[in-house]
């Protein structure tokens, strides 16, 4: 009697630990839920990581890497200047160059926000800021917006360093005044020196090819086939495009 009643009462314990199937069920959707929960916060707190992370790395004088979704949103985050290198992998000048652009962006750390655009990645992005030649640097100021372009090479290499310099100096004060200017009264400023720019490399077009060939722009072929369009517009062979020889090409075109 004894025994079966400790029997009927290890039967009820038994039966007592075993859960419903409409228990297991409750059992796993919870532990389910608390996956999904788990991994969600999990991806939030890698997610805050990666941006505190990236926030530190750019106190350092980092390079931060810019496409079409983040182009214009980043530069109107700058608050004194944003710098960025339009570039691609398979440029040789741009690779012999990242090291230059990376030690400017550790000098001017604090200063000036270091960004760069792949061009490979973000064609239309250099199409609308009109970039022509790599590597490029384009300097812009919060307002006045792009401010100065210009082509980095190994010869001038010490470049953007000068040009930041200037623009920084005296506590700022050219900066300050660069952002009380319209940017509408800007950008035929901005534009009129990309012309005298473009007039200038035709009138010393032998000298920059040759400068460009040094560092990889373009092959001896293209080059040789650059200077000969150069020759035929040098009607008396000075080395040098005059106004009239210049006005000679347009009006032939």
């Amino acid at each position: 009697r004894r025994a079966g009643a400790c029997l009927k009462m290890l039967t009820l314990l038994a039966l007592a630990l075993i859960p419903s199937p409409r228990a297991t069920l409750r059992t796993r959707g919870a532990r389910m839920g608390l996956e999904e929960a788990w991994k969600t916060e999990a991806a939030a707190a890698r997610a805050a990581f990666a941006a505190r992370e990236q926030s530190r790395t750019r106190k350092k004088g980092s390079v931060a890497q810019l496409d079409a979704s983040n182009f214009a949103s980043s530069l109107a985050a700058v608050e004194r200047v944003g710098v960025v290198k339009f570039f691609s992998p398979q440029c040789p000048a741009c690779r012999r160059l990242a090291p230059v652009y990376e030690a400017a962006a550790k000098r001017f750390s604090g200063q000036a926000d270091f960004f760069e655009v792949n061009y490979k990645q973000a064609q239309q992005v250099c199409r609308e800021e009109r970039v022509l030649l790599l590597p490029m640097v384009h300097l812009y100021v919060p307002r006045a917006g792009c401010v100065d372009r210009f082509v980095l090479s190994y010869k001038r290499r010490k470049r953007l360093e000068e040009k930041l310099d200037g623009l920084l100096a005296g506590e700022g004060e050219r900066l300050d005044r660069l952002r009380e200017l319209d940017p509408a009264a800007l950008a035929p400023l901005v534009r009129l020196k990309e012309l005298l720019g473009a007039v200038q490399a035709v009138r010393r077009a032998p000298e920059l090819l040759r400068g460009a060939a040094g560092d990889g722009w373009v092959t001896e072929q293209q080059t040789e086939e650059m200077q000969s369009v150069f020759r035929a517009l040098d009607r008396n062979g000075d080395g040098v495009l005059d106004a009239e020889e210049l006005a000679a090409a347009c009006e032939a075109l």
